[in-house]
């Protein structure tokens, strides 16, 4: 889903479009997506899945300063759990990731980086 505004109407546009990736409703949201694809004839596996998750948020940026200011610290947020799942299969998260916090102190960086240049 590529998006490549070429004006500032466009790009509040497609800023709104993926808001809900900025959202604390994002888990909500992904999963009802899910659920629709499911029903139709996309084979969908879990695994594939969550990788197509993973990928999508690390290729997306928000385009304006006010989506950035709005939605990007709970989009830092958002894929972490993904991230378990991917990595991670069938484990019960309890509590806090010690394992993992370097992983996700990077992921998180790794983002901020990419969206101030």
């Amino acid at each position: 889903m590529p998006q490549a505004p070429t004006n500032r109407l466009e790009a509040i546009l497609c800023d709104a479009d993926l808001h809900h990736l900025g959202s604390v409703e994002y888990k909500m949201w992904n999963n009802c997506l899910c659920t629709e694809l499911k029903g139709t004839d996309a084979k969908i596996d879990e695994k594939n899945w969550l990788q197509q998750n993973i990928t999508f948020f690390e290729d997306h940026h928000y385009w304006t300063p006010t989506a950035e200011k709005l939605w990007l610290p709970q989009k830092l947020v958002n894929p972490l759990d993904t991230i378990d799942r991917f990595y991670y299969p069938g484990r019960i998260i309890t509590g806090s990731l010690p394992d993992n916090l370097v992983y996700r102190i990077q992921f998180c960086l790794y983002f901020r980086v990419r969206v101030s240049q």
